[in-house]
């Protein structure tokens, strides 16, 4: 929660231009690295999205390692601020997280219903990694408790 009281601090700045908060995703699309043409590849392209959405999940000493990129600037600037909030956070963390800051700066109601649903099909896609990763460290419990 604390990061996405951080995030929302630094969005609320744009909290009556639209234009300016679109601008700010944008900018943030930009500075998130591409991924390699080899790492572009269906394994990693996220169905439910309009637009082309790649998300490498990686974990390194049980924390989220994300990394992403996408062919639409507005879902890669998106992708760029899910990355920023969930990267360094742990499976069972993940999994006890509600995301609430798209909503708290008015941009759910700001996106088109395609880009919401790539969102939430990041979301869940990110939420199902982290359940496979407690799973193959022998947590199953911390499942079944999510």
């Amino acid at each position: 929660a604390d990061r996405q009281d951080h995030m929302i601090a630094d969005l609320e700045h744009f909290a009556e231009d639209r234009t300016g908060l679109l601008q700010y995703i944008i900018e943030e699309g930009k500075a998130l690295p591409s991924l390699a043409p080899e790492e572009k590849i269906d394994k990693h392209l996220l169905r439910g999205c309009l637009a082309k959405v790649w998300l490498v999940v990686a974990w390194e000493d049980d924390r989220l390692v994300l990394r992403g990129d996408s062919n639409a600037a507005i879902s890669k600037g998106l992708l760029a601020l899910l990355i920023k909030l969930l990267t360094g956070q742990s499976a069972k963390a993940i999994l006890q997280a509600k995301l609430f800051f798209l909503d708290r700066v008015g941009l759910t109601t700001m996106l088109s219903l395609q880009r919401r649903g790539g969102l939430a099909a990041a979301w869940h896609y990110i939420q199902l990694k982290a359940r496979q990763h407690l799973w193959e460290s022998g947590d199953s419990a911390e499942i079944r408790g999510s």
